[in-house]
C-alpha cells in the first residue's frame, strides 16, 4: 500500500487503494497498523495529494478524518505542510466538488481537536482563508460545515474571535457575512449562521468593542422572519453581560429593548416567545434597560398573558420576566397585581417546578397589594409549604455535592473528609432559592400583624432555618434570615425556639467565619430577644 500510494501506476489504482485505506481506517485495530507502518505520514499524504484526481480526493480526506479518532495519528497529521495543502485545496476555485469540500472541512474539524493543529489553523493567514469560505459560492451543506469549523476554532481562541469582527481589506467582516447569511442566505444555512453569532456572543474576550459588534449583529438578526434565527438571536442577547454601562448604552442605541418589546405579538413560535421573555428578564436586571422596557405599556400585560399559556416552559419564562421586572420597582409590582398576576403565580407555585413562580411572588410582595392577594386567597400555608419542599430539594442537592466532593477528597492519600456540608457550600453558587424563600417570609411577615401571624402559624420559622442551613456562608441570605427572626419574634417566640432559629443566631456569631455585617446583625438580633428566648 505504501508503494502504491507514493508511486501509483494509474489513477484508477490510486483510487482503489485509497478506497481500501478508507475502509481500513474505520477499524480501530487497523488504524494502529496504519500508524505503525507510516501509511498516513505527512510526507506520504503530501505525495498522494500531488497525484490524486478529483475522484480520489474525497476518499483520501475521508480516510484522514476517520484516522483522526486515533490521537497518535492526529499528532502525526498536524503538520503545517498538510494543513497548508488542505486549505489550499479547500479555497481553490477549481475545487468545486461538494463531497471534496465536505471531506476536507470534516478532516480539518477533526484535526482542530488537537491543540497544536488548532493553533496552526488559527494563525492569521490560515484563519483568513477559512473565514473567506463564508463569501464563497458554495452548497449550503458546505457552508454549514465551514460554520462548524469556525466555531471549533473561535470558541477557545480570542485572537480568532477578533478576526471575525475585523474587516479583511475592502471585504466586510466575517461577522457581517454571518449576519447576511442568517438573514438572506439559503434557508438551510440561516439557522446555523445565527447559531454561530449567538454562540460567539457568549464568548467574552474582555473587550468592550468586541461586545459592541455582537450587540449590533444580534440586533440585526432580530429583523429576521425565521423563528429559528430569532430564537438564536434572543438566546445570544441573554448572554451579553450588562455590567458595563457602555454596553448598556449600545443596547439602547441599537434599540434592542424596543425591538424585543415590539416582537412580543409577532410570532406564534413558542421558542421565540420563551426567548423574548428570557431576554426581558435579563435586560430588566439593569435599571436603565428596565425603564426603557416598562415605558412600553404593553410589556406588563403581555407578560401576564404569557403566564396563562398552556406551555410550561413559556409559563416559567414569563414568571422569570415578571420577577425581574418587579424587582425593586413598586410601581411595576402594583401594575402587575392590577393586571391579575397574583392568582396565576400562586397556582404555579404549587407545581413541582414552581421555584420561579415563588421568586416572582417574593419580588411582588414588596407591594401591599400582593400580600393582600396572598392573604385573601388563604395561600400563605401552601406557599410556604412549597418553599419548604424546594429547600429540602436544595439541601439534598448540596448534600450530594458534598458527598461527591468528600469521596474525591478521600480518594487522595491523607486527604481529610469534610465534616459538614458547609465545607462545600462556599464554592456553590448555583443555589439562589434560599434567599428567595427567606425574602418571601420576610416581606409577607412585615406587611401587617395578620400576615405575620399567618407566616408564624404556617411554618415560616422552619423555612428560614432551612434557608440558613442551605446557605450559611451567603451574607445576603443570612442577613435576610436574621431580619426575619427579628420580625417573627414579635409574635412567635415559641415557634422560633422550637424551630432552632436561635441556634442560627449563635452559629452566625461564633461558628461561621466571614462577613462582619452578618455577625454584628446577629449580635443585635440576639440582644433584642427576650431573656427567656435568648437562654
Amino acid at each position: 500500500m505504501v508503494g502504491m500510494l507514493s508511486s501509483p501506476t494509474t489513477a484508477e489504482i490510486l483510487h482503489e487503494v485509497v478506497g481500501l485505506l478508507q475502509e481500513l481506517a474505520r477499524v480501530e485495530a487497523a488504524r494502529s497498523v496504519i500508524h505503525e507502518k507510516g501509511i498516513l505520514s505527512p510526507s506520504l499524504v503530501d505525495a498522494t495529494l500531488t497525484v490524486a484526481d478529483q475522484r480520489t480526493l474525497p476518499r483520501l480526506f475521508a480516510s484522514l478524518q476517520l484516522a483522526c479518532t486515533s490521537q497518535d495519528i492526529v499528532e502525526n497529521l498536524a503538520s503545517s505542510t498538510l494543513i497548508k495543502r488542505s486549505l489550499a485545496l479547500l479555497t481553490s476555485p477549481t475545487t468545486t466538488d461538494q463531497q471534496t469540500t465536505l471531506r476536507i472541512t470534516a478532516f480539518l474539524l477533526e484535526l482542530a481537536r488537537d491543540h497544536r493543529a488548532a493553533s496552526a489553523l488559527s494563525e492569521e493567514p490560515h484563519a483568513r482563508e477559512i473565514l473567506s469560505l463564508l463569501w464563497r459560492e458554495n452548497a449550503a451543506v458546505g457552508r454549514c460545515a465551514t460554520i462548524e469549523l469556525i466555531y471549533a476554532l473561535a470558541r477557545p481562541d480570542p485572537s480568532f474571535r477578533r478576526l471575525l469582527v475585523d474587516p479583511d481589506g475592502d471585504a466586510p467582516s466575517a461577522l457581517a457575512s454571518l449576519v447576511q447569511l442568517a438573514t438572506e442566505g439559503p434557508l438551510s444555512v440561516r439557522s446555523r449562521a445565527a447559531w454561530l453569532v449567538s454562540s460567539l456572543a457568549a464568548c467574552h474576550p474582555g473587550e468592550v468593542e468586541y461586545t459592541f459588534e455582537f450587540v449590533a449583529a444580534l440586533s440585526r438578526l432580530l429583523t429576521s422572519k425565521e423563528a429559528t434565527v430569532l430564537e438564536h438571536a434572543l438566546w445570544g442577547l441573554t448572554q451579553v453581560s450588562l455590567d458595563d454601562e457602555e454596553v448598556v448604552e449600545r443596547l439602547v442605541a441599537a434599540g434592542v429593548p424596543a425591538i424585543v418589546c415590539n416582537l412580543l405579538s409577532g410570532s406564534n413560535s413558542v421558542g421565540v416567545r420563551c426567548g423574548r421573555m428570557r431576554v426581558m428578564a435579563h435586560l430588566a436586571t439593569n435599571a436603565r434597560l428596565k425603564s426603557d422596557m416598562v415605558a412600553n405599556t404593553d410589556i406588563l400585560r403581555i407578560s401576564v398573558e404569557m403566564l396563562a399559556s398552556e406551555d410550561s416552559s413559556l409559563k416559567a419564562a414569563a414568571a422569570a420576566s415578571v420577577a425581574s421586572l418587579a424587582r425593586g420597582a413598586s410601581d411595576v409590582g402594583r401594575e402587575l397585581c392590577r393586571l391579575g398576576v397574583a392568582l396565576m403565580l400562586l397556582s404555579m407555585a404549587q407545581l413541582p417546578d414552581g421555584t420561579v413562580a415563588i421568586e416572582a411572588i417574593a419580588e411582588l410582595s414588596l407591594v401591599p397589594e400582593m400580600v393582600e392577594e396572598v392573604m385573601q386567597s388563604n395561600a400563605v400555608a401552601g406557599l410556604l409549604s412549597s418553599a419548604d419542599k424546594h429547600l429540602e430539594d436544595c439541601k439534598m442537592r448540596l448534600r450530594a455535592l458534598s458527598t461527591d466532593s468528600s469521596s474525591k477528597a478521600g480518594s487522595r492519600a491523607g486527604a481529610p473528609l469534610p465534616s459538614s456540608t458547609s465545607a462545600c457550600i462556599e464554592d456553590e453558587t448555583d443555589f439562589e432559592f434560599p434567599l428567595v424563600a427567606v425574602t418571601l417570609v420576610n416581606r409577607i411577615a412585615q406587611a401587617n400583624r395578620a400576615s405575620r401571624e399567618a407566616v408564624i402559624n404556617s411554618g415560616g420559622a422552619s423555612v428560614i432555618v432551612k434557608a440558613a442551613r442551605c446557605a450559611p456562608r451567603d451574607p445576603q441570605t443570612m442577613i435576610e434570615v436574621i431580619s426575619s427572626i427579628g420580625i417573627l419574634s414579635r409574635d412567635g417566640e415559641s415557634e422560633l425556639a422550637q424551630s432552632g432559629a436561635i441556634g442560627i443566631l449563635h452559629t452566625a456569631i461564633h461558628a461561621v467565619p466571614g462577613h462582619a455585617a452578618v455577625r454584628e446583625k446577629a449580635e443585635r438580633a440576639l440582644e433584642a430577644l427576650s431573656d427567656e428566648l435568648r437562654e
